[in-house]
């Protein structure tokens, strides 16, 4: 009788000598489960997640949006946003495992548009719309190589970007200002900096553009902890960067600005809580 087979089940290629590569190692075993990567770079062990698992996310308190514009002569730089209460709520993505419950993967995701108004009394008296489209989503990292695939970081990420600032303002008709009307972003502020999992900027295939995202997450040995913090905002710097405005949000002739602005810390404010959690199903 053939004996059962309990290891990780590797995974080769054809290497350019003709001889076999192992390149990764994945899948659980009876006596072992899965494995992950901790902080010091170890590997760690985890239960396998046999009936799958999810990333819960709740947002709480987010303002729908503002209105801010320089005082001088007459009002100029007015900026309206409106949409961004979108964010409150618990969001439920889905994670993807192997057959054998190992954590792989990561495509469940959520978006939404928020709606931003740039007028300039000189300029563009009617206003000129644009889009900041948001996209809630899990992000499973992995290291591969010395033969072994094993999970790095689980995360969950804020991601925005404008699918048509470019192609209706920046490349419009008309003058524009971008250093003087705002792209917010939320950026995850942990309460336990170990749980900040970074910023970046990158692409979106889909339409072109550049992007940017913040995200909180844990490494191969935290995936029991809940994350709990606040979000703050920031300003974009994927559409040029905006930090600081021109002129900057600590000239006092900035009205409006006092949902995202705080004069007397002079920072940009908190915009809300959150909390994030790996669920077992």
């Amino acid at each position: 009788m053939a004996n059962r087979w309990f290891g990780p089940r590797p995974v080769y290629q054809p290497a350019a000598t003709g001889w076999p590569d192992l390149i990764i190692r994945h899948g659980s075993c009876g006596c072992c489960g899965c494995g992950g990567r901790n902080a010091d770079g170890e590997l760690v062990k985890y239960a396998a997640y046999r009936n799958g698992l999810r990333l819960k996310l709740t947002i709480e308190d987010v303002p729908d949006g503002f209105s801010m514009y320089l005082d001088g002569t007459y009002p100029i730089y007015l900026t309206d946003v409106t949409g961004m209460s979108q964010f409150n709520g618990t969001w439920y993505f889905n994670i993807v495992r192997t057959q054998y419950g190992c954590i792989w993967n990561a495509t469940d995701s959520d978006q939404f548009d928020i709606a931003y108004v740039m007028t300039d009394p000189d300029f563009y008296p009617d206003g000129i719309p644009y889009t900041q489209r948001v996209i809630l989503q899990p992000r499973v990292s992995r290291v591969f190589g010395g033969g072994n695939d094993v999970l790095n970081f689980v995360s969950a990420l804020i991601e925005h970007f404008s699918p048509d600032y470019y192609t209706d303002v920046v490349l419009g008709p008309l003058p524009y200002a971008s250093y003087a009307h705002p792209m917010i972003g939320l950026a995850f502020e942990p309460s336990d900096s170990q749980f900040f999992a970074g910023a970046a900027q990158g692409s979106n295939t889909e339409f072109g553009v550049s992007t940017e995202e913040r995200s909180t997450g844990w490494r191969g040995d935290q995936l029991n902890e809940l994350i709990t913090g606040n979000l703050r905002f920031y300003l974009d710097t994927a559409l040029g960067d905006q930090d600081p405005l021109s002129p900057p949000l600590t000239n006092s002739n900035w009205v409006g600005t006092d949902v995202i602005w705080d004069f007397g810390e002079s920072e940009l404010k908190i915009a809300d809580t959150f909390t994030a959690e790996i669920e077992r199903l």
